[in-house]
C-alpha cells in the first residue's frame, strides 16, 4: 500500500508541477538565436486550428491577436484554418435551429480574414464533417460553399473540394516571383476525415484523378512527393500524425484522481486502442504510419495540423535533413499536453503558429498565444526548421575566386595505401581482403569544374551515409555525380563512438571494395546487353573553385558519372531513354496500369551480371528504369539500369568475418 500510495503522490506532482509551456533542453537557449531581419522576408504562413468555438461575446483574444498579425504581414502571406471550424456538429440546414449560432462561430473566423491581402485557406476536420457522423458529407459541402460565398475570393478558398481527400497542390509563391527564392512555396492541402470517416464519402472523378479508394489517393500524394521534392513543401491537414495530447494517447495524469478507476481505465484504453479520432486507433496508425512512411525520404518536408487543442513541434531526421511536424490546434480551446517524449517545444494553452521564408533560404518557425484580449500576444518558441541555402563559396565573386588550370593534368596516386599497411596477423584475423589493390599508384586526370563538360555549377554535396557525392549540373541542364572511391566511416555515428577503435576497425573493412570495379562494368555491361553508367575516374584536387566542397571531396580518388534520372536522350548507354525513373515510380505504373510492363529478359541478364560481378549490393535504390514506348503503342516498356557498383568485386576473408 504504500508503494501505491508513493506512485500515485508522484503522479500528483507530476501533474501538480511546472509550466505549461515545454522547450527540450537542447534548444533552451532558442531566445539567442536571432531570426534574419524582416527586410529579408519573402513569405509567411499563419496557421490557426480548431477556432469553431470562439468567444461570440467578445472577440476571441487568438483570433483578435491573429487578425492583428495578419494585417500587418502583407500580400505574400497564407492564413491557413486548420479545421474544426465549426463545432461541434459542423454547419448544420438552413432549417436547423442551430444554423444561427453555427454560422456566428464561423463568421468571427472569417471576419479576421474578410481584407486580407494574402491567401486564405479552410481545411475542413472531422467536426466540420458532422463530428464523423452520417451527415458528414452534406456538412462539409454546406460549409465549404458557405466560406466561399462569404469570402468571394473563388473556388481555391476552402480546401480540397466538395468532400474528396485531395490532394490539392497548391502554389503559394513562385521562385520567379522573387530573385531570393530558389524554390517554389507549395501547400499541398488534404482532408484526414475522409480517410478515417466511416460513413458516405465522394469517390470518382476528384478533378485531378479518378478516385476508387484510399491506394489511389496515396499514388496521387506519392505523386506530388516526386513532383516537388525539391520545393518548399507545407502539407496542410487537420490530423496530425504526431502528438502528446488525448488523440496521441496521453492522459492528464489529474484524470486518475479525479475519476478513480474510470480514469485509469479509460487511460489505458486511449494509449493502447485509441477511439476512432485517436492515433492509437487501428485506421487512425494505419494512415498516421503510411503517410510517415511515404515523407521518410523527404527532407525539409513540414506537416502541419491541428485536432489537439495545443501547440506541439517534432523534428525528426530526413533522407539528409530535417522533417518538421507542427500541432497548431489551439484557436478557440486548451487542453492537456505531455512533454518531453520526442517533442522539442509543447505548449498548453491558446494561440497559433506562424512559418517564415527568409532570401537566405532558411524557413523558421514562431509560437504565439494571445495575451489578456488578443492586444498584444507572446512569443513562447522560435527555431529555424531550413538553414540557410549552402553556400560553398561563400558569397564570394566565382571570377574573383583563383581559377587554376587543371586541364590535362595528371597525377599519380594510389587509392589507399593505408589499408596496405596491416600485418599478417592482422590480415589472417580481420582479412585480407582487396588490401592490394588500393595500394597500386596509377596517372589519373585531374578533375577541372570549370572545364569538365564546358564547366559544372555546384549544386549540393550528398553522402549522408559513407560516400561522400557531390552533385553537379551542366550549362543545359544536365546532372551530374561526383563520388568519391574511398568510404568514410562513422560519418553518422555519435561523437564519443568515433572516439573508439570501433572507428578504425570500421574504415579497415571497407578494403573489402575494389577500387576499380565501377571501370571494369561499362565493357562487360555491353558485351551482354546491359544498360550503364559511364563512369570516369579523376583525382579531385583542393580546388578554390570546389569551395567548402574542396575540404569534404579534394585530395582523392572519385568517381564521375551521370545522373540517372530524367531525360536522358543523349545517353546511349541507357537506350537514350527520354525518361529515366526510380524504382517507386515504375512500380506505381506497373501497378496501375495492365499496359505497362517490365523487360523481363533485360532484368533477368542484368541480375546474371550481378551475380557474375559479385555484386549483391542491389537494393531497390541501386536501380533507375529508362522508359520506353513499345511498338504496338500500348503501355510503356520499363528496362533497367543498374548503378552504383561499389561492392562488385568484392573479397571479404579472414578469421573474424568469416565467423560473423
Amino acid at each position: 500500500m504504500r508503494v501505491i500510495g508513493l506512485l500515485f503522490g508522484l503522479l500528483l506532482f507530476a501533474s501538480c508541477s511546472g509550466s505549461k509551456t515545454y522547450v527540450d533542453k537542447e534548444y533552451s537557449s532558442w531566445e539567442k538565436k536571432l531570426s534574419p531581419s524582416e527586410s529579408d522576408l519573402i513569405y509567411k504562413i499563419f496557421l490557426i486550428g480548431d477556432v469553431g468555438a470562439p468567444s461570440l461575446n467578445v472577440q476571441e483574444p487568438t483570433l483578435k491577436l491573429f487578425k492583428s498579425q495578419i494585417s500587418q504581414a502583407g500580400k505574400n502571406t497564407a492564413a491557413i484554418f486548420l479545421g474544426d471550424n465549426v463545432y461541434t456538429k459542423g454547419l448544420p440546414d438552413t432549417l436547423s435551429a442551430d444554423r444561427a449560432n453555427a454560422e456566428a462561430r464561423l463568421n468571427e473566423q472569417l471576419k479576421t480574414v474578410k481584407d486580407f491581402k494574402g491567401r486564405v485557406v479552410f481545411i475542413p476536420g472531422n467536426h466540420d464533417w458532422d463530428d464523423g457522423g452520417k451527415d458528414g458529407i452534406n456538412a462539409v459541402r454546406r460549409q465549404e460553399e458557405y466560406i466561399e460565398n462569404y469570402l468571394g475570393r473563388g473556388k481555391n478558398t476552402f480546401l480540397p473540394n466538395n468532400g474528396f481527400p485531395g490532394p490539392i497542390d497548391l502554389k503559394l509563391m513562385d521562385k520567379d516571383d522573387d530573385e531570393r527564392l530558389r524554390k517554389d512555396i507549395r501547400l499541398v492541402a488534404l482532408d484526414t476525415q475522409w480517410w478515417l470517416h466511416k460513413y458516405s464519402k465522394p469517390y470518382g472523378d476528384t478533378g485531378d484523378y479518378d478516385l476508387a479508394d484510399g491506394g489511389d489517393f496515396l499514388i496521387e500524394l506519392e505523386d506530388i512527393l516526386k513532383k516537388r521534392e525539391g520545393d518548399f513543401l507545407v502539407f496542410a491537414a487537420h490530423h496530425p500524425l504526431i502528438s502528446l495530447d488525448t488523440h496521441g494517447g496521453y492522459v492528464d495524469p489529474k484524470t486518475h484522481f479525479k475519476y478513480p478507476v474510470i480514469g485509469s481505465l479509460n487511460a489505458f484504453y486511449r494509449k493502447a486502442f485509441g477511439r476512432e479520432q485517436d492515433i492509437p486507433h487501428y485506421r487512425y496508425k494505419e494512415f498516421s504510419n503510411t503517410l510517415q512512411s511515404m515523407f521518410s525520404l523527404m527532407d525539409n518536408l513540414i506537416y502541419v495540423s491541428g485536432h489537439a487543442h495545443s501547440l506541439q513541434y517534432f523534428r525528426k531526421s530526413g533522407k539528409r535533413e530535417s522533417q518538421h511536424y507542427i500541432v497548431s490546434g489551439a484557436g478557440s480551446k486548451s487542453s492537456y499536453v505531455a512533454k518531453g517524449r520526442d517533442s522539442e517545444f509543447t505548449h498548453q494553452g491558446k494561440g497559433f503558429v506562424t512559418l517564415s521564408y527568409y532570401g537566405n533560404g532558411s524557413v523558421w518557425m514562431e509560437a504565439w498565444e494571445p495575451l489578456s484580449d488578443g492586444s498584444k500576444g507572446k512569443l513562447l518558441y522560435r527555431t529555424e526548421l531550413k538553414e540557410p541555402y549552402s553556400d560553398p563559396l561563400l558569397n564570394e565573386d566565382v571570377e574573383k575566386l583563383p581559377d587554376v588550370n587543371y586541364t590535362d593534368s595528371v597525377v599519380v596516386v594510389a587509392p589507399n595505401k593505408k589499408y596496405d599497411e596491416a600485418g599478417s596477423i592482422f590480415r589472417k584475423v580481420i582479412g585480407n581482403h582487396n588490401r592490394d589493390l588500393w595500394s597500386i599508384e596509377s596517372e589519373y586526370p585531374v578533375f577541372d569544374v570549370t572545364e569538365v563538360r564546358g564547366g559544372l555549377e555546384l549544386v549540393r554535396m550528398g553522402g549522408k551515409g559513407q560516400s561522400n557525392t557531390l552533385h553537379l549540373e551542366d550549362k543545359e541542364g544536365n546532372e551530374f555525380v561526383l563520388r568519391s572511391v574511398d568510404k568514410q566511416a562513422g560519418k553518422i555515428w555519435d561523437e564519443k563512438l568515433k572516439k573508439t577503435f570501433a572507428l578504425d576497425l570500421a574504415q579497415d573493412q571497407f578494403s573489402i571494395l575494389n577500387p576499380y570495379a565501377a571501370l571494369v562494368i561499362p565493357p562487360l555491361a555491353d558485351a551482354v546487353g546491359v544498360y550503364h553508367t559511364n563512369p570516369k575516374l579523376y583525382y579531385v584536387p583542393n580546388d578554390p573553385q570546389l569551395g567548402l566542397y574542396a575540404e569534404q571531396i579534394g585530395g582523392s580518388l572519385a568517381l564521375f558519372e551521370e545522373k540517372t534520372d530524367g531525360d536522358m536522350r543523349n545517353v546511349a548507354s541507357v537506350g537514350n531513354s527520354k525518361e529515366v525513373v526510380a524504382y517507386r515510380d515504375m512500380i506505381r505504373e506497373v501497378d496501375n496500369d495492365i499496359d505497362h510492363r517490365v523487360d523481363q529478359e533485360e532484368f533477368a541478364r542484368s541480375r546474371l551480371l550481378d551475380m557474375l560481378i559479385g555484386d549483391w549490393d542491389r537494393h531497390s535504390d541501386q536501380w533507375r528504369w529508362a522508359t520506353f514506348e513499345p511498338e504496338d503503342k500500348q503501355g510503356k516498356i520499363y528496362r533497367p539500369i543498374p548503378r552504383d557498383r561499389d561492392v562488385a568485386f568484392m573479397v571479404m576473408d579472414g578469421i573474424a568475418p568469416t565467423l560473423a
